[in-house]
């Protein structure tokens, strides 16, 4: 279902830019969550979440490099933000196109969507990549353990304990400009030079939300956070 509101303008603004940095393959705006997705995919390998992801259409965004980004607010108080990285070392739609019809512009413009079943088997029979990277962002209060579970925390891969604390209530741009940064830096660096870029950036820290005091106590000042 479509997003309404300030979640719903947030994505928007997310997809701007995604698109404006020539990252954006599709966006899903009809998208639902159900609650019990992570029961749904606990136990399959990384491959088959992805792939069940995928074929599912349970993702916001699919970039141009394969990777899924899913952006779930399941309520007021709990969020949940995930950037999946493709399992499969394919080239993007585009790119597939300049390789089998060479890099003329007007060529891939006029063959539009005829080539995506020979893509389709580009992407199946693709290796697997040797490393893969999962982040997913969480806001979820009442799992807040103090000093050992952080009400907000960044995950880095799958199968770990790791739960870097966040100090700020992310915002769908906040994760999208993180994920740009970390994982894109090429993008990273158009982005920097744009004229918007002081304002659009606002959303890493400036204007977002301080976690409450009841959700940062003493011992959590003992581990190190994302200011």
């Amino acid at each position: 279902m479509t997003r309404s509101g300030s979640v719903g303008a947030g994505l928007n603004a997310v997809e701007k830019t995604f698109a404006k940095l020539e990252l954006l393959e599709s966006r899903n705006e009809w998208v639902r969550y159900p609650r019990e997705l992570p029961g749904l995919v606990r136990g399959l390998s990384y491959v088959e979440e992805y792939q069940s992801f995928l074929n599912e259409s349970m993702f916001d965004f699919l970039l141009k490099d394969r990777a899924l980004l899913q952006f779930k607010h399941l309520s007021d108080d709990e969020v949940s933000y995930c950037y999946y990285q493709s399992p499969f070392d394919v080239p993007s739609y585009r790119d597939f196109l300049a390789e089998s019809l060479g890099p003329d512009a007007d060529a891939i413009q006029d063959v539009g969507d005829s080539f995506l079943d020979e893509y389709s088997l580009a992407i199946d029979t693709a290796r697997l990549r040797k490393n893969l990277l999962v982040m997913r962002y969480d806001f979820d209060p009442k799992l807040y353990e103090h000093g050992v579970h952080p009400a907000a925390h960044v995950h880095f891969g799958q199968g770990n304990e790791i739960r870097l604390s966040v100090r700020r209530l992310m915002e769908p741009m906040s994760f999208a400009l993180f994920v740009i940064r970390q994982l894109y830096p090429e993008s990273w660096r158009k982005l920097l030079d744009w004229t918007d870029a002081p304002v659009l950036c606002r959303a890493v820290r400036e204007n977002l939300e301080v976690v409450g005091a009841a959700y940062y106590q003493m011992r959590d000042k003992l581990q190190l956070s994302l200011e």
